[in-house]
This record gives C-alpha cells, structure tokens and sequence, in this order.
C-alpha cells in the first residue's frame, strides 16, 4: 500500500461470517498474506463476526485467533443477518478505520488496498467497492441474479442521482468515527443501501472505485429465491427513502382502485353525489400517480440509454 497525504495508525477488517466454515480458514489466509505484504508500516487487525452459525465457523474463527494475535473473532448469540454482523464488528473494532469484506471474498483481498488508498487520498469518510461502476467487473454470478442486482442498482442509482453506481456491496472503507455517528442516527436496519444513503445525504465525502465481483461456487449454490427477493425488496424501500417523489408513482400501478373505491362507497350506502366525488377523486390520483410513474420513468429509461451509446 502506498503511502498517502493523510496518514492513519491503524484500520481494522471486518468479515461477517455465517456457515463458512468450508473456506474460512483459506480465506482469512488469503487476507493476511495480503495484509503482510502490502500493508508493513500500518497496525492493521481482522475480526471475524460469527453470526450465530450452525457449522464449525466459529471453531475455526477462534483456532484462528490463538494462532495470530492480530486475528480476534465475537461471536454473536442469535443470527441476525449480515446487516447485524457488520454492525457488531465495526462497534468492537478500535482502529481509525474499518474495512468491510465478504468472508467468502466475492472482492478479492486486494480490493482492501485499494479501498484504503483511496479514502486516505481523497479524504473521504467512505469509500465503495462497485462492480458496476465504469472499469468495474462481475464473474460467476448467476444470470438471473445478475441482472436483478444492476438493474436494482441503476434504479439505487438514479434515486441518488447517480452519485454512487453500486449501493448494495457490503464492502467499503469507513472512517470509524464517520460510521459511528451514521449508525447511532440510525440504531437498527439496513447496514447496507441506508448506511450509505445516510452518509450521501449527511454530507459526507462518499467515493466509489470499480472493482471485481466474482462469486465463489460456495456462493452460487447458496443464494436461493427467498434471498434474492428479500434483497429487492430492500432496494425498494431505500430507492423510496432517497427520492420519496417515486412514491407518489405507486398508486397508478395498483389496479383495481377506482372500482373498489366506487363499490366501497356503494356498499357503505353513500349518496350517489358523494360516491361520484370519491371516483372523481381517486381517478385524478391515480392519473397524476400515473403522470409521475412515466416521468420517471422515461428519465430513467433514458439515463440508461445515455450510458450505453
């Protein structure tokens, strides 16, 4: 790692962990030989959050730790997910900066460099892993998956007006001190899309640099259905919380308003006078929802297109 205007003492790496006892040991290996060969003049350290795993994580992760001393590992005693895990790690750690990194190493240990590199330099708070930013990569990563997460990212994107390309990748660099104050604003939730919209938002220098994601065999075989759908889901509700105005765009969407209304107020007895108001009424929402859903839309639409012409 080069040496930069800014300078720090030490930075810590994170690594949320759940069931990898099949390559954690590999893995962490991987992370330090990097660590020692390119990181010789910081005090640096890699604590590993077991999230309440059900294999031998936590063994390994333990046996790890006596044999190194810049090795320690927490243990969580209920699984939370990896939002829980993240936020665990960074409230033990006591370095001045932390890395957060994928235990199965979807970004290569090498991206730590660059991620440190880069919020010295710059003198960001937080720094970002994007495979979808211009020079980023993605490998391996089942099809259907891979095309739901960057289009669930441009729509992250366009929501910050595309400040940031990749807003669902666990691994940054923080200031330890800028994150802390991101998450005592924010107790519980979303370590991921929020943390970051928060710090978009709060004014805090946010950079992003193109990296590899590239999923290990272990990775493919794990992400099911339910995951992929409870991560959109996610995205939706972080879209929404950064440009509210996409809200006003749901009513239009919903089929079956204008009918229900009327029967409901049929069916409650109202004078037709007032039953043609409630019509009136929510056949002008649901128009105007439909105004806001095309501008949108076709701004989005055409962003994209922008991109790649």
């Amino acid at each position: 790692m080069t040496t930069s205007a800014r300078r720090i003492e030490s930075f810590a790496v994170v690594i949320p962990s759940f069931n990898e006892a099949a390559t954690l040991r590999t893995n962490i290996d991987a992370i330090r030989s990097f660590l020692v060969e390119r990181t010789p003049l910081a005090q640096w350290s890699i604590l590993i959050v077991d999230d309440a795993s059900s294999d031998e994580t936590a063994e390994i992760a333990a046996e790890l730790a006596r044999d190194d001393p810049r090795i320690r590992m927490i243990r969580r005693a209920e699984n939370g997910g990896v939002d829980a895990a993240i936020r665990s790690g960074i409230e033990a750690v006591e370095s001045d900066v932390v890395v957060v990194l994928d235990a199965d190493l979807s970004y290569r240990a090498p991206v730590i460099g660059a991620l440190v590199e880069t919020l010295l330099r710059e003198e960001a708070e937080v720094v970002v892993a994007s495979a979808y930013a211009p020079g980023g990569e993605v490998r391996n990563v089942p099809r259907t998956r891979a095309i739901l997460s960057r289009w669930a990212n441009r729509f992250l994107a366009y929501a910050v007006h595309e400040r940031v390309h990749t807003l669902t990748c666990i691994v940054r660099a923080y200031r330890t001190d800028a994150v802390r104050q991101l998450m005592a604003r924010r107790p519980g939730g979303d370590m991921t899309h929020q943390l970051l919209l928060d710090a978009l938002y709060g004014g805090m220098r946010v950079y992003e640099i193109p990296a590899r994601l590239e999923w290990s065999p272990q990775r493919r075989s794990r992400m099911g259905v339910h995951a992929i759908a409870q991560r959109t889901g996610s995205v939706l509700r972080a879209a929404l919380h950064a440009r509210p105005s996409l809200a006003l765009a749901i009513p239009g969407l919903i089929p079956g308003i204008l009918p229900l209304a009327i029967a409901l107020g049929v069916w409650a007895h109202l004078p037709a006078v007032q039953v043609g108001i409630i019509a009136s009424t929510t056949f002008a929402i649901q128009t105007a929802s439909l105004f806001v859903f095309g501008f949108h839309s076709t701004s989005f639409a055409l962003r994209t297109l922008r991109k790649h012409t």
